[in-house]
Formats: structure tokens, C-alpha cells, sequence
């Protein structure tokens, strides 16, 4: 069955932005996953089953890395300051010391 360039490249960025809000694309696969995504789009595909459903299944097996019921933006800024302190980070107003360092969330 063909389709459309512009179908297929929705459906690619709605597997990408699934990958994204679950915050998979910080592990190595969905890196990997995202790369392909890159590579495939704008590229005159007509055939579905050029997309990387294999890795897309694999990525959507894993647990998400975000939580769900949080804005994105926060768990992005949760994700960064825990591994930045490699220490892990809740939501709230972050507590620092007067040499930047971080020291808790309250």
C-alpha cells in the first residue's frame, strides 16, 4: 500500500514525540532510534514499512524514563540536575549553596 511522504513523515514524528515525553531518547537505543528517524525523514519514503518499527517496539517495552504526570520541562530539569549532581532530583524549588552547588530540592 503506498502513501503519501508527508503521511509517513507524520507518523515518524509521532513516534518521535511518544520517545520524547516517556524521555527514552536519553538511553542509547532510543539515541539510535532518533538518529534513524533524522535519516529517514524528508526522504521521498512511500512505504510504511521503511520505519523503524522494530526499534520502536523495543523502545515502548522499556520503562519511561520521565514522569508522565509532570510537565515536560520539569522532567527534563529533573533529569539534567540528577545527572549533573548524580544525585536523584524531585520537583520543587531547587536549593543551592553560595558556590552554586546544589544541595537539595524542597
Amino acid at each position: 500500500k503506498w502513501f503519501s511522504t508527508k503521511y509517513i513523515n507524520f507518523i515518524a514524528f509521532m513516534m518521535a514525540l511518544e520517545i520524547i515525553i516517556k524521555g527514552l531518547y536519553h538511553t542509547d537505543k532510543g539515541h539510535n532510534f532518533m538518529l534513524k528517524l533524522d535519516e529517514l525523514s524528508n526522504s521521498n519514503l512511500t512505504d510504511i514499512n521503511h520505519l523503524p518499527w522494530n526499534m520502536y517496539s523495543e523502545l515502548l517495552k522499556m520503562d519511561p524514563i520521565y514522569d508522565l504526570n509532570m510537565p515536560h520541562r520539569m522532567n527534563c530539569q529533573n533529569y539534567a540536575m540528577s545527572t549533573r549532581y548524580n544525585k536523584p532530583v524531585k520537583t520543587g524549588v531547587f536549593i543551592f549553596d553560595l558556590n552554586n552547588n546544589y544541595i537539595m530540592t524542597v
